[in-house]
């Protein structure tokens, strides 16, 4: 059985896939990805087969005075993103 965490989380993540189409978006039981329960919900991501980013646990990484919202969400994983490319920029999992 999935967390309240989890389940908000992972529709989050469902509807930013219908937004970014170019994006793959794949789900991983934690027990399968040898991952911590202490650690999930996790995110992880990867550009061109390494990983840049490891949200883990991702609720660590949401604002304390934020919603857990897709738009949340996809700002964190934004400056995730931006942070991988700007050495300046800092994101505390990437």
């Amino acid at each position: 059985m999935q967390s309240e965490v989890s389940t908000t989380i992972e529709q989050s993540v469902r509807k930013l896939a219908r937004v970014h189409t170019t994006t793959r978006f794949i789900k991983l039981h934690y027990v399968e990805a040898e991952m911590e329960v202490a650690g999930v919900p996790a995110l992880l991501a990867y550009r061109g087969g390494e990983k840049f980013a490891g949200l883990i646990p991702i609720s660590e990484e949401i604002p304390d005075d934020a919603d857990l919202t897709p738009e949340t969400l996809e700002t964190v994983l934004k400056k995730c993103v931006f942070s991988s490319t700007n050495k300046n920029q800092s994101c505390t999992g990437c």
